[in-house]
């Protein structure tokens, strides 16, 4: 049989007809995880891992830095001056009832007045002075009543308009004794508070304490309602002494 070019016994290795080549043992080194460029795999993850930890941090640090920074640099209102505490209002007591130059008695003043009218419209003679009536409705436990007594009714240009007009009280609630010459039992003096709450109510439609009302009484018949006073608690002082200057200026 001819041979096989370049083929001896000697040359062949594992090529043996009938015989299977043995695999190599499996080595403990087969087990171990594989290296990359040098460095474990676990290695690797655990740096990954911490580095973005490090930058989260790092971007939670510029955050709140820039916040404050923008929050201190943003200019805020000056909070207002807080306004000063109102004085507290005057004690209402007994003892405040209107001293003389307030008569309680319209229906006698009206009276008086229109008689004057009369007279002076007879003689063709000028007519009186304080022909005008100042009404004031008040009350026993009125507050806003006294303070107006106290602070508004003295004031100069108040006071000299006010002694040119006959003046009424009229208290709706209880009328003091000691506006009485002969002070009369107490459920006569609240009756007659009651009708001057009537009157307050029924010809001028409101409950108002205090009301100032400005009468013009007549020669023959009811007296000419003149004017009303808008606010009870007089706040705004020019306005009311423009109230009392209207009706003089006839």
């Amino acid at each position: 049989m001819p041979r096989r070019a370049g083929g001896g016994m000697g040359d062949r290795v594992g090529t043996t007809p009938g015989v299977t080549a043995m695999s190599r043992p499996r080595s403990r080194d087969d087990d171990r995880p594989r290296r990359s460029g040098g460095f474990p795999v676990w290695a690797m993850i655990l740096t990954a891992v911490l580095l973005t930890a490090v930058l989260t941090a790092a971007v939670v640090v510029v955050a709140v830095v820039a916040g404050a920074a923008f929050w201190v640099s943003t200019p805020r209102p000056t909070p207002a001056a807080p306004a000063p505490p109102s004085p507290p209002p005057p004690a209402v007591t007994d003892a405040d009832p209107p001293k003389g130059e307030w008569a309680r008695d319209l229906d006698a003043e009206v009276k008086r007045i229109s008689g004057e009218l009369a007279a002076a419209k007879d003689a063709d003679a000028p007519p009186p002075a304080k022909r005008f009536i100042l009404v004031a409705f008040t009350g026993e436990t009125c507050t806003n009543c006294r303070l107006n007594e106290r602070t508004v009714f003295p004031v100069g240009r108040v006071r000299a308009l006010l002694d040119q007009y006959t003046l009424v009280r009229l208290y709706t609630d209880d009328v003091p004794a000691a506006l009485y010459d002969d002070p009369p039992p107490p459920a006569q003096r609240r009756a007659d508070a009651d009708r001057n709450d009537a009157l307050l109510r029924t010809k001028f439609g409101t409950s108002q304490l205090p009301t100032y009302v400005i009468l013009e009484p007549q020669p023959v018949g009811d007296p000419k309602v003149v004017g009303v006073y808008p606010e009870g608690r007089i706040d705004d002082v020019p306005g009311f002494v423009k109230f009392l200057q209207e009706p003089l200026k006839k």
